[in-house]
């Protein structure tokens, strides 16, 4: 009685063993089946003997295809097949290896022939005084894609940091050529101008008064109304505050319409007689006798309307 109670519970107490080893089993095979990392493992000869969904997934062979096939020749490209089979015959001999408990990432080979990055991580284990191999695969393709995204990115940045550091530095120089070239010519033309006017007043009042000809002094008045409204418009050219902040002051004065008149009259006289073509002009009976207004911008509006129009004009 004794020996067949010992021996009940002995088959109870396998029974309960079998059934918990069943059951973390097939709690193993439902991570292994669920996860969306490859789990492959290697024996030792080289040879798959296991292969979970994730794997079919993402290398294309199925279960049947890949179990018992060499793993390195099946997954390894060509180029990495000698070193892998010098790694694998110090594995056998240790259980160790540059790769073992490391994660690692490699090239791996698809069923279809594209080669695919992966990130391997790999762990030995000892079965019956051999060494097999477990390895933990995701495929990281689209992540180095993004790096090496970034990386060209990163790199046309540079590119166009030091393009536009460069294209500064011209425009800095350029601003200096002009500020230089704006000072030299504020003297070459302005020198001139003063002379002309300053000698076409002296020839209005000195001379052409004393001959009595009202033409000459009607000339001499002429070159120095043009000469001022010409040192005026270099005034504004030549000032680089005005050009570098996009702005123009007005200077607003009194200005008579009968005197506008006759300058632009006398202005565009000479070119109306050249083309033949006849020109005069007519103030309003009801425009004001003067306006508030700045002179040289009116005058500037309207000598380019009347330069066009002389330009364009054939009869």
């Amino acid at each position: 009685f004794r020996r067949v109670l010992f021996r009940s519970r002995d088959v109870t107490e396998k029974r309960i063993a079998e059934n918990a080893l069943s059951e973390g089993e097939a709690r193993l095979r439902s991570i292994a089946e669920s996860t969306q990392d490859a789990i492959i493992m290697m024996d030792h000869q080289g040879a798959i003997t296991f292969w979970n969904p994730a794997a079919v997934r993402i290398l294309g062979y199925s279960h049947e295809e890949a179990i018992g096939q060499n793993l390195h020749q099946l997954l390894a490209p060509d180029r990495f097949l000698e070193g892998h089979r010098a790694a694998f015959q110090g594995f056998l001999r240790t259980g160790d290896g540059n790769a073992i408990g490391k994660t690692v990432e490699l090239a791996a080979r698809r069923k279809d022939g594209q080669e695919i990055d992966i990130s391997l991580s790999l762990s030995s284990v000892a079965l019956k005084n051999k060494w097999h191999a477990v390895g933990i695969v995701r495929d990281i393709t689209e992540k180095k894609q993004a790096e090496a995204d970034l990386l060209e990115t990163n790199r046309r940045l540079r590119e166009e940091t030091a393009r536009a550091n460069r294209m500064a530095a011209e425009a800095e120089a350029a601003n200096v050529a002009k500020s230089e070239f704006l000072a030299n010519m504020s003297h070459e033309l302005r020198t001139p101008l003063n002379a002309i006017i300053g000698f076409s007043e002296l020839m209005e009042h000195r001379i052409f008064g004393n001959l009595g000809d009202d033409r000459y002094g009607e000339y001499a008045e002429h070159i120095h109304s043009s000469g001022t409204f010409l040192l005026n418009l270099v005034n504004d050219i030549l000032d680089l505050s005005k050009i570098e902040a996009g702005t123009l002051a007005l200077d607003v004065s009194d200005l008579s319409f009968a005197s506008f008149h006759e300058h632009a009259e006398r202005t565009f006289r000479e070119v109306a007689r050249e083309k033949g073509i006849d020109f005069d002009i007519e103030l309003s009976d009801d425009l004001p006798a003067t306006i508030q207004t700045d002179a040289l911008r009116l005058q500037q509006v309207v000598n380019n309307l009347l330069s066009n129009a002389f330009k364009f004009t054939a009869r």
